[in-house]
C-alpha cells in the first residue's frame, strides 16, 4: 500500500505543477508515474506532447503515449485516439 501512497503523492505533484503551467516539471513526475504503468499519467504526458508544453511539439510521442493508455483500458486515451483517427 505505501507503493500507492507514494503514486498519489506523485500525481498530486503532478497536478500542482501542471495547475501552475511548470510543465517541465510535471512531464518530470508523469515519467515516474508512467514507469508504473500508470494510465492516467500516460494520458496528460500525451497532451503535454500534442500540446508542446514541457517540451517539443511531438505528435508521434503523444501518440504512443495515448496508444499505451489506451491499452490499460483508459477510456480518455481510447477517446483521444478515436479523435485523432477520424480527423487525420
Amino acid at each position: 500500500h505505501s507503493n500507492l501512497k507514494i503514486s498519489d503523492s506523485i500525481w498530486e505533484e503532478a497536478q500542482q505543477k501542471l495547475n501552475e503551467r511548470q510543465y517541465g516539471s510535471a512531464r518530470a513526475l508523469l515519467k515516474q508515474l508512467i514507469e508504473k504503468g500508470d494510465s492516467q499519467a500516460m494520458l496528460m504526458m500525451g497532451r503535454l506532447c500534442f500540446n508542446g508544453q514541457g517540451g517539443l511539439l511531438n505528435y508521434d510521442d503523444g501518440l504512443e503515449y495515448y496508444q499505451q493508455a489506451a491499452k490499460l483500458e483508459n477510456l480518455d486515451a481510447i477517446h483521444e485516439l478515436a479523435c485523432l483517427y477520424r480527423t487525420g
